[in-house]
């Protein structure tokens, strides 16, 4: 089934092609008819119409005897130059066909270097340089491996089309004269248009930008980011380029400004106050120690001469005196024993709260909130830090 398959498929393939090929020569025979009847314009028509079927060199070289004939000397000179690379190519896929198209090119050859000699030649200079541009010749364009080389054109009067994306189209009149090559030079302007560019929050200049950001005229060569045309931005304008930023993107800009603003450090207004305190309460504390400490001494000595006195048999008259003194030295002792206790430790907690009070934290962040709540036992210390 398969072989059958194969054997069917071959041929009609090759009907197909044959068909093509007779239908092209067909057109062809039409144009050679036209030619020598010299109506070169409906020979035109024909010949285009067997190369759509058939790209055949012998039937592109009629095809440039008719613009020659017609005076439309670049584009002659164009379809023999066309005629000679075709040849090449056919004979790298099949050397034998060289031979066979040993005349056709000889002609062309011949014929393309007269041509050549009655037409004039356009080099093209585009400013900024680098960019991608297309151009049009009398409304033809140009292919774009073409354009870096010195264009082939009629003698006379031309219009040069120069586009470019991010640019202002530009058009140029030239003077072409025959056998000679004139230079134009074309500088096309940036077409800027305010608010073009997306707002990102990931630049903050324009200039930051790759370079040719779609939209973003500033970017592309000429433009203030990249005046010179290299990509690098090394010359840019930086300072139009955050202005514009802030100009055409402020919310951005704004966000980002708030964003960089340096923290401002402090400390609690009550940090120092709570602090004092809190050290005078441990000193008092401390002092209050030391009378503790004097009236203990004081009182145990009461107790030791009034013990020895009681036990001499001499208390009696003055008991009631040495009782007396011996319960305010008590009260004295505890007093300053409890009383030094709770000023040392309120003054601790003061002095706590008053240092991390003290730490600096940023403007308008919740600062730290203490209490001290004191108790029948002790003080506590409550809050948020």
């Amino acid at each position: 089934m398969l072989l059958a398959l194969l054997a069917t498929s071959v041929p009609r393939a090759s009907l197909a092609q044959s068909a093509q090929e007779g239908l092209a020569s067909t057109r062809y025979r039409a144009a050679v008819e036209q030619y020598r009847a010299q109506n070169y314009t409906g020979a035109i028509v024909e010949l285009r119409a067997a190369l759509a079927l058939n790209d055949s060199p012998n039937t592109r070289l009629m095809l440039a005897r008719c613009l020659r004939n017609l005076a439309q000397l670049a584009e002659s000179a164009t379809e023999y130059q066309q005629v000679e690379r075709d040849i090449a190519q056919s004979a790298q896929r099949e050397p034998r066909s060289a031979e066979s198209y040993r005349r056709t090119l000889e002609a062309a050859q011949t014929e393309r270097r007269q041509v050549e000699s009655q037409v004039g030649r356009l080099a093209l200079e585009i400013l900024p340089a680098g960019i991608s541009a297309r151009v049009s010749l009398d409304g033809v364009v140009v292919p774009q491996d073409r354009i870096a080389l010195p264009i082939l054109a009629n003698p006379g009067h031309v219009q040069l089309r120069v586009r470019a994306e991010g640019y202002r189209e530009r058009t140029v009149d030239v003077e072409v004269r025959a056998a000679s090559t004139v230079t134009a030079t074309v500088r096309l302007e940036l077409d800027e248009q305010p608010g073009s560019c997306e707002c990102s929050n990931r630049i903050r200049n324009f200039c930051d930008l790759p370079a040719q950001t779609q939209g973003c005229t500033m970017t592309f060569p000429g433009g203030y980011c990249d005046p010179n045309g290299d990509g690098s931005f090394a010359d840019g304008d930086r300072d139009r380029g955050s202005r514009g930023f802030r100009d055409e993107c402020p919310v951005q800009s704004e966000a980002q400004d708030r964003a960089s603003q340096p923290v401002t450090l402090s400390a609690h207004p009550a940090s120092a106050a709570l602090t004092g305190v809190g050290v005078g309460g441990m000193f008092a504390g401390a002092l209050s120690g030391g009378l503790f400490a004097m009236f203990y001494v004081l009182s145990d000595g009461h107790y030791q001469r009034t013990q020895q006195s009681c036990a001499m048999g001499t208390c009696a008259s003055g008991l009631s005196i040495a009782r007396a003194e011996g319960e305010s030295l008590q009260l004295a002792t505890n007093v300053t024993f409890f009383g030094g206790i709770g000023l040392f430790s309120l003054g601790t907690v003061l002095l706590i709260s008053g240092r991390v009070l003290a730490a600096p934290r940023a403007t308008g962040e919740r600062a730290p909130s203490v209490a001290v709540i004191p108790s029948p036992t002790g003080v506590s210390l409550v809050g948020s830090f």
